[in-house]
């Protein structure tokens, strides 16, 4: 028992130490580039605009890709009030793109070349988060879109952490078989 015990205990350190490791890949040494995304289910112009700043943020580990549904979300939508309010843009419409302090309301080929020239301009000074800028209460909010590095990211700790689960459980299951196979044995012996 105690080896199964300290098998485990062993497992989780491991498992633990693992995570630490992935998550610490992704931290970025250089400054972060926060790109803030509001778009509603149904925006084609939303549609158009998401794999664009997806694949900017799976191209530079630095940028943090912060996407609000704002239609279903009433939480969202207040945040893209208060952040139209501090940074003087109307909230007509989606999609609203924030990289430090430029803001784009709507979509097209020439948003598209201005957004990457405002990443790539903060790629080397850093653009942070605006409602920490502005001090907005997030509370509420929920973020809605995952660039595609980090859904891997995620997908692959989970899977690394199943198959230690399953590894550990099928171990101390043959213990526990082993165990009892050898307490019959005896008991027929008597």
């Amino acid at each position: 028992m105690r080896r199964i015990l300290l098998t485990l205990l062993l497992t989780f350190v491991w498992i633990f130490s693992s995570s630490q490791s992935v998550l610490a890949q992704q931290e970025p040494t250089q400054p972060e580039v926060v790109i803030t995304f509001f778009w509603r289910e149904g925006c084609s112009h939303c549609a158009a605009e998401k794999p664009v700043l997806q694949e900017l943020a799976a191209q530079n580990p630095q940028i943090n890709l912060k996407a609000y549904e704002v239609y279903y979300d009433n939480a969202n939508r207040e945040y893209l009030y208060a952040l139209g309010e501090a940074l003087g843009f109307e909230t007509t419409g989606v999609p609203v793109t924030v990289i430090g302090e430029q803001v784009w309301v709507g979509f097209g080929a020439e948003d598209e070349a201005a957004i990457r020239a405002a990443v790539d301009n903060c790629l080397a000074s850093g653009c942070p988060d605006p409602s920490e800028k502005f001090s907005l209460d997030l509370s509420g909010t929920t973020v809605s879109l995952e660039t595609e590095a980090q859904s891997k990211n995620t997908s692959s700790l989970w899977w690394i952490i199943a198959a230690v689960m399953v590894f550990a459980g099928s171990y101390a299951l043959g213990v526990a078989l082993r165990k009892n196979k050898t307490a019959k044995k005896k008991q027929k012996k008597h």
